[in-house]
């Protein structure tokens, strides 16, 4: 069906005035039907980049190009593949995966049909962790533990909803400010190891193609870990609370295979990737919650 705007600005005007009949004391059949994305007639051929959710809607004129009033038609959506998408009922298309599909609009059997090309594009990238907690040379593990001298983060690209996936450009990791710590990329720029120079509060500006971001850094001299495990009887944090002066930073370490969400109390630090680390410095004095799943933990922080 054609798109012109002069129709498009015609229909719309006379649409303004309802759904009547006119005074001619016939019920409205449906005329015509448009495929609307953004209040804007859709392309026949429309070029979609990324998976995940679209909007669509329909305008149903009549005879004389009034727009109808919704309840005096039956309005239908169909796609001719449902695995590369789907449609309810309401014109919202899930995309799934890379294909060409069409886009079906049927009010009482007028039809209205847009191709939808699907490539799933590499627009963005994106990087787990809010925030990457790094240790200056010979840092302190106030538990005991191993001292760990460098950390690793991992970016991902994506599409322009923010689902994963492969592309062959790289990712460009810089530290804006290079006297707090050092960044060592691998070739593909994806999985980045941070060494910490000295104690302070920096970022890295992440850049793919035109996109860019930015990740907070924090450099600290000593830290505590947390772990967790998971089992059929669900996450065990350990320690579950733990005494820490300010200042000081949490490693909170995952050996899971899969990512899990740290929730604190007006604090965030996850989620926490698989087999990572993921750290909070705590600045302030008092008794901080969180929870990972339905665990919870205490963090207490003294002056």
């Amino acid at each position: 069906m054609g798109r012109g705007a002069l129709a498009m600005a015609g229909a719309l005007l006379v649409g303004a005035c309802g759904g009547g009949d006119g005074g001619t004391g016939t019920t409205p059949t449906v005329a015509r039907v448009f495929i609307l994305r953004s209040a804007q007639a859709a392309d026949s051929v429309l070029n979609v980049d990324a998976l995940g959710p679209l909007q669509f809607s329909a305008l149903v004129l009549d005879a004389q190009n009034r727009e109808m009033t919704p309840g005096t038609y039956t309005l239908t959506w169909s796609v001719s593949d449902p695995t590369v998408a789907s449609v309810d009922n309401a014109g919202a298309v899930d995309v799934a995966k890379n294909g060409t599909i069409l886009l079906v609009a049927s009010a009482d059997g007028i039809k209205d049909t847009v191709k939808l090309v699907i490539l799933q594009t590499a627009t963005r990238a994106r990087v787990e962790q809010d925030t990457v907690v790094a240790f200056t040379p010979g840092a302190t593990a106030l538990d005991g533990s191993a001292a760990v001298d460098t950390v690793r983060f991992t970016a991902a690209r994506t599409d322009a909803n923010g689902n994963k996936m492969s592309a062959a450009a790289a990712i460009t990791e810089t530290a804006i400010d290079d006297s707090l710590f050092g960044i060592v990329p691998n070739a593909g720029g994806d999985t980045v190891k941070i060494a910490g120079k000295k104690a302070g509060n920096g970022r890295i500006l992440i850049q793919f193609g035109t996109f860019k971001d930015t990740v907070r850094v924090q450099v600290v001299s000593s830290y505590k870990t947390v772990g967790f495990s998971v089992s059929p009887a669900g996450i065990t944090v350990i320690p579950a609370s733990v005494t820490i002066s300010a200042g000081t930073a949490i490693l909170f370490r995952n050996n899971e295979l899969s990512v899990y969400q740290m929730l604190g109390t007006g604090w965030r630090a996850g989620p926490v990737p698989p087999q990572s680390r993921e750290g909070q410095v705590f600045a302030t004095a008092g008794t901080w919650s969180f929870t990972i799943g339905a665990s919870p933990g205490t963090i207490v922080v003294t002056p």
